[in-house]
């Protein structure tokens, strides 16, 4: 089987091997899904509490 290596632009240690089906395509395991979901949330309240400290 195939894998993509997708690297993470914030952190270098952090990769995420995907595999790749027959035609190519990739396979998303729901639970990356559900994770990626989960992180964006915690990102998003980040960056709310910065934008509050500096007023």
């Amino acid at each position: 089987m195939t894998q993509i290596i997708i690297n993470s632009p914030t952190d270098s240690s952090l990769s995420i091997m995907l595999p790749l089906n027959a035609d190519g395509s990739v396979v998303f395991p729901k639970w990356l899904i559900d994770d990626l979901t989960h992180s964006h949330r915690l990102v998003s309240f980040k960056n709310n509490q910065k934008n509050h400290q500096r007023r």
